[in-house]
């Protein structure tokens, strides 16, 4: 699947998008296809370097809301 990823704390420069292996579901999860997908406020703070992820969530993978 394609992600935007964070290199590193920083300005809009320091994300990519890159290919990376898709989560498997577990129980009481469902997989769904994402066709369009953005950053919100939580997701810039996150790539500044100031809002940490919630535990056990990629830190270099903004987006838990799709």
């Amino acid at each position: 699947m394609k992600a935007a990823r964070i290199l590193r704390p920083g300005g809009p420069d320091v994300l990519e998008i890159a290919e990376v292996d898709a989560p498997d579901p577990g129980p009481g999860d469902v997989q769904v296809e994402v066709r369009c997908a953005a950053l919100n406020r939580a997701d810039l703070l996150q790539r500044q370097g100031q809002y940490p992820p919630p535990p056990g969530v990629r830190d270099d993978i903004p987006g838990l809301e799709y």
